[in-house]
């Protein structure tokens, strides 16, 4: 009785073993044709588990990449290219493509999706079409989201001013690097909600939303590379207890919550009407829900990205002491607005524009696998057929280091190319680097946003300082968590206090109209200083005294931080005017 039964148990592991076999096969088979590693055709999700595992998933996608030509398989149903003409024709606003499956993992509640993560076309299209204009500006004009960054950046210079400014020989340390973050975190919320979370005026990681949003990446990261891990985390009965909820008082949870109650304000019998983001997104149709989610995505996807690019061109600027010098010069020579410049003179930067686009270009700030799913009937692709239903990835890190389209030194960060080029290469230069942002119909929206932020962040930090390395020898450390390539907060720099000169201080502060006034500065002051304000855009006086004595601030902790240092005997001091 027993062999018998032994000999059925043996026959049906056998067969389960054989089927298995006939499906990874046929799996196999189906993209046999494509190179890439082995392991990849085989195994499920295997070969991006190992890079993820290693954190090396973007490097080992490159390396893929390069190995195997524009077009190389990393899962038995999933293909990467780094072809810009690819990314495009999948993208294109009437493409057959639609989006994969990592898109469905980027979901913040069980039951909702937001325009990031929808993946059904129509409701993808419709949801775009009506927030697009809240996103541009063209309903609320340029100057609210120009308003929005002046006023966080004057928050970030009067807490360098107040707190960690140093003066003669005793050096006062910072991480240049939160302060950055904070710098966008504020900026992201002040655009969702018209109010920041006040990072910059606490000087802190406010509710500990920075933290578990780092902590959440690298959950993310698992989620792409093991869609059932996130499938399974989203269970009802598992969500309940595992997913942020709008009544946790820290996180992402706290966001949703904040979320909530701005966007309850909106509605209702007592409802409150506000020209700003949320009140164009409301105006054109979106319900209470909707805008729950997209402010949140506004928050989760503005300030990671951005922080990452400032983070990166500061660090690829200050270790190329010409590209420095000629940045710096540009902006000393411009006669731009006090206290902090327009958007409009940014971009009429040439060399600093060239910066941020090579910056943006060797190092992408975002390296998600964007998957798109080819259409029931197939493609044909550089001389291959593609079976419909397969996910094509973007390759991200090497995307933008074809030398035929950018030059032989494309390892090489040389914002000179940018200004040497042809008319018709940096046209191609543009084209290709613009996917950073995506393409036709999954363009990111917030890319005027994130422009205007960057511009006007680098063209005031490069005004106001002299940054260089604390440790040379220790550079810094980059970590990918697939959605994003992060460089750590620890990035360390010291800073020094960087003025303009006396006499074209001066000459700027003659030609632009402001008043002279007086005001006492604390009781030690012996005699008012001179008061210059600016315009009432901008509600912010400037003053010149000598140098100001040692402030009491947090001793060095770590080989990690910023030192600053007034570097001349004008100070320049920054009130915000909200």
């Amino acid at each position: 009785m027993a062999l018998p039964l032994l000999t059925s148990l043996l026959a049906f592991i056998l067969l389960f073993a054989l089927n298995i076999c006939h499906h990874r096969a046929k799996q196999y088979h189906r993209l046999s044709h494509v190179p890439g590693p082995w392991i990849a055709g085989i195994f499920p999700r295997l070969w991006t588990i190992i890079s993820t595992a290693r954190n090396t998933l973007h490097l080992d996608h490159a390396a893929v990449l390069k190995e195997y030509g524009p077009l190389a398989r990393i899962d038995p149903n999933t293909l990467i290219t780094n072809d810009p003409e690819l990314i495009r024709r999948m993208n294109a606003v009437r493409s057959l493509y639609q989006k994969g499956e990592w898109y469905d993992l980027m979901s913040f509640t069980v039951d909702r999706k937001h325009l990031f993560s929808e993946t059904n076309e129509e409701r993808h299209s419709a949801l775009r079409a009506r927030m697009a204009q809240g996103y541009s500006g063209s309903d609320l004009g340029n100057a609210y989201l120009e308003e929005c960054v002046d006023g966080r950046l004057l928050d970030l210079f009067s807490l360098i001013s107040a707190k960690y400014l140093s003066s003669g020989s005793t050096l006062r340390s910072v991480d240049i690097s939160r302060l950055m973050l904070y710098l966008a975190a504020d900026v992201v919320t002040d655009i969702a909600f018209r109010e920041p979370f006040g990072f910059l005026t606490a000087d802190d990681d406010v509710h500990g939303y920075i933290t578990t949003q780092e902590e959440l990446l690298p959950v993310f990261e698992w989620f792409s590379a093991i869609p059932a891990m996130a499938k399974l985390v989203k269970n009802p009965w598992i969500a309940k207890y595992a997913m942020p909820k709008n009544t946790d008082k820290a996180g992402l949870g706290y966001m949703l919550g904040v979320a909530k109650r701005t966007v309850d304000q909106r509605f209702g019998p007592n409802k409150i009407s506000k020209n700003d983001m949320l009140g164009s997104f409301i105006s054109h149709g979106l319900d209470r829900e909707q805008c729950e989610q997209e402010a949140v995505l506004q928050v989760v996807a503005g300030t990671d990205t951005t922080v990452t690019s400032l983070r990166t061109i500061t660090m690829y600027i200050i270790t190329h002491p010409q590209v420095y010098r000629k940045l710096q010069d540009e902006i000393d020579k411009a006669q731009l607005t006090f206290p902090i410049l327009t958007d409009k003179e940014a971009k009429n930067l040439p060399y600093l524009q060239a910066c941020i686009a090579e910056g943006l270009r060797i190092f992408p700030p975002v390296t998600g696998l964007f998957c798109k799913r080819v259409p029931p009937e197939g493609d044909t692709i550089h001389g291959k057929f593609i079976p419909g239903g397969t996910e094509i990835a973007y390759g991200a890190w090497n995307f933008y280091k074809d030398a035929a389209i950018f030059g032989n030194d494309v390892d090489v960060f040389r914002p000179e190319r940018w200004l040497e080029a042809t008319e018709e290469q940096a046209a191609t230069m543009r084209k290709t680097t613009d996917l950073i942002f995506g393409y036709g119909k999954y363009q990111c929206l917030g890319k005027p946003i994130a422009m205007l932020e960057l511009g006007k962040a680098l063209a005031e930090i490069f005004r106001r300082y002299d940054i260089s390395l604390v440790d040379p020898l220790k550079g810094w450390k980059c970590y990918n968590r697939n959605a994003t390539a992060l460089n750590p907060k620890q990035l360390q720099l010291r800073t020094l206090r960087k003025l303009i000169p006396r006499r074209h201080f001066l000459a700027q502060i003659n030609s632009s109209n402001m008043v002279i006034d007086s005001l006492q500065i604390g009781s030690s002051t012996s005699s008012s200083p001179k008061l210059r304000q600016a315009s009432k855009r901008n509600g912010v006086y400037w003053f010149m005294k000598p140098r100001l004595p040692p402030v009491s601030g947090p001793p060095e902790e770590d080989h990690a931080r910023v030192q600053l240092q007034p570097r001349h005997d004008i100070v320049t001091i920054f009130f915000p005017y909200r």
